[in-house]
Formats: structure tokens, sequence, C-alpha cells
């Protein structure tokens, strides 16, 4: 597969100018210390390796929220070489079984941590297998930095789709949708499975819980002991998924809620994939960047898994090393990774008031001649700091135009916004609603099948919300950037996701 020649035009295009590169703004998301030594990990000689150099990068957190940065340079540097990769059939299996090798051992090392009783354990046993959780996921994070770096495949599959609009219109399919068929990753992941097995068990039980007039676990144990047993087994399997990385992990009472609603699981496909190739008659080289850009999501979803695994195991870490301590377990989360070492070693003290100025504003520097996380900086230091850097105070947004974005699924629909800033604003989307997020994660479910349609800021084509929208046939708008600055709760508007357009009404 030949990588087209403009690529590096469209890197350039898609990296900016400025001297740092805004990568994402998440919300609900503490300066684990965990994370920051994984980021670290891009100067390690594996990492520096995989990008050709060492990446520098900074984080900016504002009352839990980041703002992640990296040197558009760097940027620019590791696009290249993982585009190189990407288009390389040989180098990407091997990229993906090294990253597939990396996440299952985090997981495996995590697992000392998920449902152990810690009470018992002594300080330096719990070290140990932390930086042994931390040796395999920082390494996978590396790996995992290439689903960030497809917009050459991106931009050359939905060219590739466009050449073949006179064909789909004859097949009633949109090109759209039709390229949200063709780069539908193979394997279900599972998130998807998830789902699935909650519509399984709506489809079983939904009519019963009805007629008994269930409405909290103990009545179900009492009514309906069968589906007692199943929400159990299900919460065996899936409790943590979806965990991110704050929880909480999903409940007894969450599986019961979605059993009982009525679920949107989407219109299935008319077509499916291989029933489009046939049809249209396209080209095997084009077909391979189809299949190549089904890997990048069924990369993004393993390294989605991990995450939620790797943190749920976690989390129970920092409330054992915050019982012992005299913290709370946001507050372990707030502390740096020396800090952490510190606390968990030589109890060193921390106070709530420092941990508090932490969590208001932090930032953190890594810098190329130095090796890992160089800098912190913390208060009103860290805020000064980063708004001279990333030029925070200047705000020259155009709120009057429409919001253009890239179509994830198409399709129009008008309905009020509802800002979702994290997880603990998911319950304020309603049916009708429009969800705007910076992001979707896996956690959002819930408040999208209530939504009639999604805006975000961030993603592309294999991100999660695009991803999900094409399943359940719901209009999706990525990658608008502002999203969340232009529109407000309440804002009536019109997701116009055949042409990629947001406009207020």
């Amino acid at each position: 597969m030949k990588i087209p020649k403009d690529y590096k035009k469209v890197i350039s295009t898609a990296a900016g100018k400025n001297k740092w590169y805004f990568l994402t703004k998440r919300g609900d998301i503490p300066p684990l210390s965990v994370w920051l030594k994984i980021v670290a990990f891009s100067y390690e000689p594996e990492s520096k390796k995989l990008f050709g150099e060492a990446i520098p990068w900074s984080a900016y957190w504002s009352h839990n929220d980041i703002s992640l940065y990296l040197t558009t340079r760097g940027f620019k540097k590791a696009c290249e070489k993982m585009t190189k990769i990407i288009y390389t059939p040989t180098l990407l299996r091997r990229h993906l079984n090294r990253l597939d090798y990396l996440c299952q051992a985090a997981r495996q090392e995590a697992k000392y941590f998920y449902d152990r009783e810690l009470v018992v354990v002594k300080e330096k046993e719990l070290l140990k297998h932390y930086q042994a959780v931390v040796k395999n996921y920082g390494l996978s994070f590396s790996y995992g930095f290439f689903t960030w770096c497809s917009q050459v495949l991106q931009k050359q599959a939905k060219e590739i789709i466009v050449s073949y609009e006179d064909k789909l219109k004859i097949l009633n399919l949109d090109k759209d949708s039709a390229l949200g068929i063709l780069i539908v990753s193979e394997e279900k992941s599972l998130y998807r499975k998830k789902e699935e097995a909650l519509d399984k068990l709506s489809n079983i039980y939904y009519l019963k819980i009805k007629e008994l007039k269930i409405k909290n676990l103990q009545e179900v144990a009492k009514l309906l002991p069968a589906l007692d047993k199943a929400i159990k087994d299900f919460l065996k399997k899936y409790q943590w998924v979806s965990y991110d990385y704050n929880g909480p992990t999903i409940s007894y009472e969450e599986v019961l809620s979605a059993i009982s609603s009525v679920r949107d699981g989407g219109v299935k496909n008319i077509l499916n994939k291989e029933q489009i190739i046939s049809k249209c008659k396209i080209k095997k080289s084009e077909q391979t960047v189809f299949e190549h850009l089904s890997l990048v999501s069924w990369a993004k979803d393993l390294r989605n898994t991990i995450d939620d695994f790797v943190h749920c195991s976690l989390d129970n870490l920092y409330r054992e090393v915050g019982r012992r301590r005299g913290l709370e377990k946001i507050e372990v989360k707030y502390l740096w990774p020396e800090e952490f070492v510190d606390l968990l070693l030589n109890k060193q003290q921390f106070t709530h008031a420092y941990l508090k100025e932490k969590h208001d504003e932090c930032l953190t520097f890594t810098l190329p001649k130095k090796v890992g996380v160089a800098e912190f900086y913390v208060g009103e230091t860290a805020k000064k700091i980063a708004e001279k850097e990333f030029c925070l105070a200047v705000d020259k947004t155009d709120r009057t135009k429409p919001l253009k974005g890239t179509v994830a699924s198409p399709g129009k629909v008008v309905g009020p916004v509802k800002i979702v800033q994290n997880f603990s604003e998911i319950n304020k989307v309603e049916s009708g609603d429009i969800l705007v997020a910076y992001m979707t994660s896996p956690r959002f479910m819930p408040a999208i099948h209530r939504c009639a349609g999604i805006v975000t800021n961030d993603g592309g084509l294999t991100c999660h919300a695009a991803i999900i929208a094409r399943e359940i046939k719901k209009p999706c708008i990525v990658g608008t950037k502002i999203a969340t600055k232009v529109l407000h709760d309440g804002d009536m508007v019109e997701v116009d996701a055949n042409k990629g357009v947001v406009r207020k009404l």
C-alpha cells in the first residue's frame, strides 16, 4: 500500500503552526501518578526508537479537567513515523502484536490489585507490583499513540469512498454510512459485547419487570431470582468495563435500570462490508485502506479497555494508600510520581490544602534534553505559565458562524444542547437532546442511547463517538474543535450530519 505523495502536507495542515499542538481536552481526569509516569516513557529507548526521538509534552489541569499538548514539531515527527507503519502491512501487524502483548501484560499485572485484600500487604510489595503495572502500561501507551496519527489514512479513505458515490446511490446508501460500515473492526469490541449483553437481558426480562412492577434490587431477588443471578453474572464479567480513568464501576442498580428501559439498539445495516465491496467492485488496493483503518479502530478499543481495567484496579491501591496516610483516594491521585513514592515508603505528609491547590490548577512539562517529567507547577504559577505558553487567555472564537466538523454518522436532527464535561453530568441528557462533549467515552453510553445526536470537539472517523454513532444510527459530527465553547445548555441547534454542520436556531 503506497503512502500518498502529499502525506507530509496533510500532517502539517493537521498540526498547524503554533509552538504547541493541542491534542485533546478531557473532563474528570486527575493528574494520576501512574499516568504521569507512563508519559515519561516517551523518553525510554523503545519509545524513542518507535517515534524516532523523544516527544516533549505538557499537561495542564484545571479543576480536574486536563488539556494535553505536544510540541508541534514532535507531533509531526510522530505522525510521519506512524504513517509509514500504518501503510506498511508487515510493520503494522508487528506494531499491533506488540501493542496487544503490552496491553495483556499490563492487565495481568494489574490483576494483583483488582480484587485482593490490600490491608495486609507491605508498602514495598505494593510499590513493586505498582511499578510492574507501570512498566507495561507505559509502553502500551506509547504504542497506542499511533491511533492519533491516522489523518493521512482517513483523508485517503474519504477520497476513495467519494469516487464510488454514484454506485452507492444505486444501493440507496450514502458515502458516510458506507464508509462507516467499511471501517468497522472485524472483531467486536468489549464495549459492544457489553451493550449486546444488556440488550439480550432487556429482551428477556423487560416485560416481566414491568408486569411485576419491580423497582429495586431487593424486589428482583425476591420476585425474579433468575434475573438477580443474570445481573450478578453480568457484573462479574463487565463491572469494570467503561471505568475510564476515574470510575465508578457499573452498579447492580445501573444494570437493572438499563434492562428496565427500552434500549435503542440501532437499525441494522441493510448491506454489510462484503456486499458493499462486491456490488461497488472496490479495488483490492482500496480495500486495504479501509482494512488498515479498521485496525486503527481495533487498537483504540484495545487501549480503552486496558485503561478501564488498569485504572479500576489501581483505584484499590490508591484507596488503601490513602487509608494508611489519612488521605482520600482522590487526593492520592493528585500526587506527582515522586510524591506518591515518598508517601508510600517514607510516610511523607501532604496537606489537604496543598492537594486542593493542585486540584484547582497544576501543570507539568517534559523537556527534550532531560529524561522524563522535568517540571511541575501548582496553583497560580501553573495557571500563568499555561496562559502564556498556550495562549489560554486569548479567545478569538467567532460564535456567530455555523460549526463545521467531520461527518461520523449521517443524518439530520434538531434538539436542545446538553454540554457534558464529564461522566458525572451524563444524567442531564434526556431523550431528544443533542449531546455535546469534548469527546465521548464508553461511560457516556446511557446518555448516547437517550440523545438524538452527538457533537464533539475532538475525534475523527475512528473515535469512540464515531464508532458508536454508526452502530446505533445516530447523527454525529466530530472534530468541531470548539463546540463546547460556542454552544450552551438549552441552545436549539440543527445537527446536519449529512454536511458536517451544526447551526444555532
